[in-house]
């Protein structure tokens, strides 16, 4: 299952291709046109979303009501995010409206929260000097108080959703005049704590996605990075580390990708070169793990499990992080439930036993995409209806080891003895 947030994430803020975005100008939609496409998203909502309650229910229908009457006082860019809103009293990481549009305008920041604070881990070479800062304020107001602000628009299964989201959207400055941060006009005041404790305040221009493609790729804080984003186009890939004798496994997402070897070979390789090296420990990485068919892990599944030497409690290792989702989650699940895998690193945005499938629309006038849940599934019985996938290692990334490109989920795994 494809993630729109994931797509909105990484392609947001750091693509440079013209086709990843709507191109209708929705500044340009007329009142009815809009309404005509509220009607369509609620009436597929209401005929296709398997996760309704009655409460729930009634709860979208009636704010579908109040946001139709409102549409003819509202700006087209509030109208896309009244309709994301909307979408998000669902409570389904699965269900939601991309608002991928030349409207937005954009910040060349990108914001990652570490251990209860918001950083600033790329920018444009103009703003080099605040890589690393920590982001205290915008316009006046809290990181704090904006992550609570923009809770309602973010659809999730679980609150890792808001840590992962909520500084992507403080980056989209129409985002946050929406929730009441900075005012339309050129610029974006940001309150800053630099590495060497001073504090500063910087403003940053609003760029029109065009400017944001031609800054292309952002500074990074990073000099390295660490192994599991060594190849990040590379949907799946296997490392042996001999000298702690590890073999690393890396996926992406979880389906055969274009001019590489289909995953059903590609384990058949890892396998005889498992059988090789007998490693001492088998590293699964899921951090950058969103979607696609989790029926195609099943091999994996099968060879651990035909490995008594290697499929052992303390030998098998799945890594989870706030991105890891649908999919991804759930294949790590299988492996948690049919090997002897633990599961080690941060709680992952996605519910266990929920959606088991997605489908995709566009909004006829504006050609917003969104989707809705229209499967559920139990993938795990012994969870029931928890929100998240208990991980039995708990290691919380930090600002710290992401500047030095250093993996401390992987270095706490080769430590072990």
């Amino acid at each position: 299952m494809i993630n729109l947030k994931f797509t909105l994430i990484f392609l947001f803020v750091l693509s440079t291709s013209g086709n990843c975005f709507a191109q209708t100008d929705i500044t340009k939609l007329t009142s009815l046109q809009w309404q005509e496409d509220l009607d369509t998203l609620v009436a597929k909502g209401n005929r296709i979303f398997a996760g309704f309650t009655d409460e729930t229910k009634m709860l979208f229908n009636n704010e579908a009501k109040k946001i139709r009457e409102a549409i003819p006082s509202l700006k087209s860019t509030s109208i896309a995010l009244a309709f994301t809103r909307l979408l998000a009293l669902l409570n389904d990481g699965h269900t939601e409206l991309s608002f991928r549009t030349p409207a937005f305008l954009y910040l060349p920041l990108r914001l990652y929260y570490y251990q209860d604070a918001v950083f600033i881990t790329g920018v444009s070479k103009e703003h080099e000097d605040i890589l690393g800062a920590r982001l205290v304020e915008i316009e006046g107001v809290s990181i704090t108080e904006i992550i609570e602000r923009l809770k309602p628009y973010i659809n999730r299964d679980n609150e890792m959703e808001y840590l992962l989201t909520a500084p992507v959207f403080m980056t989209i400055p129409k985002v946050l005049e929406e929730i009441g941060v900075g005012k339309d006009t050129n610029q974006v005041t940001l309150s800053l704590q630099l590495e060497n404790e001073s504090s500063i305040q910087r403003a940053i221009e609003k760029l029109t996605l065009p400017e944001r493609r031609e800054i292309g790729r952002l500074v990074s804080v990073q000099s390295t990075v660490p192994l599991y984003l060594k190849e990040p186009r590379t949907q799946y890939w296997y490392e042996y580390l001999p000298e702690p004798r590890v073999m690393f496994v890396k996926l992406g997402f979880i389906s055969n990708q274009r001019n590489k070897p289909p995953m059903a070979d590609f384990f058949n390789q890892l396998f005889e070169e498992i059988d090789k090296q007998k490693p001492d420990k088998l590293v699964i990485d899921f951090r950058t793990s969103r979607g696609g068919n989790y029926h195609r892990s099943r091999p994996l599944i099968e060879g651990i499990r035909a490995r008594p030497f290697i499929n052992q409690k303390g030998k098998v290792f799945v890594v989870h992080n706030r991105l890891t989702f649908s999919a991804g989650a759930t294949t790590s699940l299988f492996l948690k439930d049919n090997t002897e895998a633990l599961i080690i690193g941060e709680t992952s945005r996605s519910r266990p036993n929920y959606s088991d499938n997605a489908e995709f629309f566009n909004l006829p006038h504006s050609k917003l995409q969104y989707g809705f849940t229209n499967r559920l599934g139990v993938h795990s019985p012994r969870l029931g209806q928890t929100d998240r996938i208990p991980i039995d290692i708990p290691i919380e990334p930090t600002f710290k080891y992401f500047k030095s490109g250093r993996d401390e989920v992987l270095e706490y795994i080769i430590s072990l003895k």
